[in-house]
């Protein structure tokens, strides 16, 4: 069926829709033209489908809600599907067919922290081995009792992990109440509105599309049934709710749990939503920001593409191509610079951590950063974030580019750009003094926050480059970034003169960062013969996971995580004392220290870490290879047996 001629459409006329001239032209004797039906966009229905599962979100989202309050339960209720997001025959999220589901064993953390296990598993081993020999029959008690203890701690990890992969989205579809007045809802608006500069990079959102005074004026006609609420609007008001819930009542209150449910449910007719609005590109990515920090990883990634689609569309990957022709259209351009730069450097992130492929690639010809000069009340804080934000994402995305161009051969050639960026970012810190800024308690505490998660994030991408070259076991540098993150982390969490507001607002600093830098922490526990030297590791290690248990008996959705680093940890500190009383016992070692020095690990490198695949190696079986000779693999010395030769002296000495 053909749509209406372009005429009869601009006059808002009734067209005949006769071919080849409506009557409506034939009468008035001009020209006719018809537009073509547009086709369906490619990839529609599969995206239909992938985001089905949004709904089935919201019930485990209400057990936590219900767990949290029970008195908020009776405002919660099962309906039948509302028209537009009724339920389909997609397989459970369980099944193999079903793909892009958001569960626990898809999240980057429960990778790591599987990897992790496997290298305790194979290193955390007290029994008699041809390398440890017990003199007596109080040793072989002793390496019992040690067994017994890593056992059972490994037992607990695993039960640990077992809860943190079972985290999966439920089939039934709720329509959940968010029982706020016009009042308390355009106050929470407000909150919002305060928050939103101290979110992000000032000016992120602060000259985006988001009319506060818009989501103001919405709370009377969202629900409406005289008024239509565009999709992406309703999307966004939901969203500012969330923030402005987050702010006053904290990340643990039903009222926040509801308003995050309240997203999700409007999500999936955005997305089916044809019309694009010019305040579709920042919704995505506050969206995409909100479900990371709810721990929804793979909605986090679809709602980025979401945003990329949109920069795409409107061409603002191509924003300064073409010079501007008015001070307005340069005045439009800033508020989309800033939002390019935002989407690039969370699409940064997703590679690094997240093992998501490149899905933007900057040219200095194509978009600029963006300029502070159009503000002349410009403020230091404001410069400062900025210009560091800027410099810190065109260097890492520069050499992710590198990465992604150089083939994997070439590793030395990686490891040599990687450490130079490394350099690059330290003298960023060094130059900015940005450590003493994040210690002066004379700048506002929103600044602070903003400096220490600057400072966070740069450690980050040092780990997060690192790893891509990384052949054994992490090196300095990168150990001095983890350190450093856990170190800020337990500081901000502990430090007197911060608002319950900056560690609100701060969620990420513990449902993020330290998933960044613990995990190198552990590699560095397992590979390490000196318990000394890992004594302060394990400690903080420790107190991140007191902090984490804190913010569990809150947050419940949460505690899955809490309960996994508390199980590593455990895990870690029974190795490290099965070592240290092992060199005080008459154990007789029979193997040169130099032997394991490097301890044989699977660390994960260039090649596999890109995509955080946590495959175990299969076992190597000696009888399948009877041509090789039992020699010794130490090739400094001639070809003896020296380990027989070691043991047979030992037994002459006792």
């Amino acid at each position: 069926m053909k749509l209406a001629c372009t005429r009869c459409k601009r006059k808002k006329i009734k067209c005949g829709r006769d071919d080849p001239r409506c009557h409506q032209c034939i009468a008035a004797k001009v020209e006719c033209q018809y537009v073509e039906r547009r086709p369906r966009p490619r990839g529609v229905g599969k995206q239909k489908n992938a985001i089905e599962h949004l709904q089935q979100r919201l019930e485990l989202l209400e057990k936590h809600t219900s767990s949290t309050s029970d008195e908020d339960t009776s405002s919660v209720s099962m309906t039948e599907p509302r028209p537009g997001t009724s339920r389909s025959s997609i397989p459970p999220p369980w099944s193999e067919t079903a793909s892009g589901i958001d569960d626990g064993q898809e999240s980057w953390v429960y990778r790591l922290a599987s990897a992790t296990r496997r290298h305790f598993q194979t290193q955390a081993t007290p029994a008699e081995t041809p390398i440890q020999t017990p003199r007596s029959d109080q040793a072989r008690e002793r390496i019992d009792q040690a067994r017994e203890r890593i056992d059972s701690s490994l037992l607990s990890l695993n039960e640990a992990l077992d809860d943190l992969g079972s985290l999966r989205v439920h089939t039934e579809a709720l329509n959940v109440v968010l029982d706020l007045s016009p009042t308390e809802a355009r106050g929470y608006i407000n909150s919002f509105g305060n928050l939103k500069d101290a979110m992000a990079v000032p000016g992120v959102f602060a000259f985006s599309t988001i009319d506060v005074e818009f989501l103001r004026a919405l709370p009377e006609m969202v629900d409406s049934p005289h008024v239509i609420v565009k999709p992406g609007t309703r999307v966004m008001y939901y969203n500012a709710l969330y923030y402005g819930l987050l702010e006053e009542l904290g990340p643990g209150n039903s009222l926040t749990t509801k308003a995050y449910m309240k997203v999700l449910e409007s999500v999936p007719a955005w997305l089916e939503d044809a019309d694009m609005t010019d305040l579709d590109g920042n919704t995505a990515a506050l969206t995409a920001w909100t479900a990371i920090n709810n721990h929804d990883y793979q909605l986090s990634w679809k709602f980025h593409c979401k945003s990329i689609s949109y920069i795409r569309a409107r061409g603002i990957d191509q924003l300064d191509v073409t010079p501007t022709r008015s001070f307005e259209e340069e005045t439009n351009r800033v508020a989309y610079r800033y939002l390019y730069w935002h989407v690039l450097s969370i699409d940064m992130m997703f590679q690094l951590f997240f093992g998501k492929p490149a899905m933007m690639r900057w040219s200095p010809n194509n978009v600029r950063p963006p300029d502070l000069c159009h503000d002349i009340d410009v403020s230091a804080a404001k410069v400062t974030t900025t210009i560091v934000w800027i410099r810190i994402t065109r260097l890492a995305t520069q050499t992710l580019n590198i990465v992604g161009n150089t083939p994997k051969d070439n590793i030395e050639i990686l490891a040599l750009e990687v450490d130079k960026l490394c350099l690059q970012l330290e003298g960023i810190m060094t130059e900015w003094k940005l450590e003493k800024l994040m210690d002066d308690e004379d700048i506002p505490n929103d600044y602070r926050c903003l400096i220490i998660d600057t400072i966070m994030t740069i450690y980050a991408i040092i780990i997060g480059m690192q790893r891509l070259v990384q052949k054994t076991r992490p090196g300095a540098r990168t150990l001095h970034a983890a350190r450093r993150i856990v170190t800020l982390i337990i500081e901000f969490y502990s430090n007197p003169t911060l608002t319950n507001r900056s560690r609100t607002v701060c969620t990420h600093f513990m449902t993020f960062f330290p998933f960044c830098a613990i995990f190198t922490l552990y590699e560095h526990i397992i590979a390490c013969l000196e318990p000394e030297e890992c004594d302060s590791d394990i400690q903080a290690l420790e107190n991140i996971g007191l902090a984490m248990a804190k913010i569990s008996t809150q947050r419940p959705g949460f505690e899955p995580f809490a309960k996994t680093i508390d199980a590593l940890n455990r895990v870690s500190r029974i190795l490290l004392d099965e070592r240290r009383l092992a060199r005080t016992t008459d154990v007789v070692t029979q193997m040169d220290p130099n032997a394991i020095e490097g301890v044989d690990l699977p660390w994960v490198g260039f090649d596999a870490f890109q995509n955080l695949v946590a495959t175990e190696l299969p076992d190597f079986d000696p009888s399948t290879f009877p041509s090789l000779p039992d020699y010794s693999m130490d090739v400094e010395g001639d070809f003896y047996p020296s380990g027989f030769f070691r043991a047979l002296e030992n037994d002459f000495m006792r």
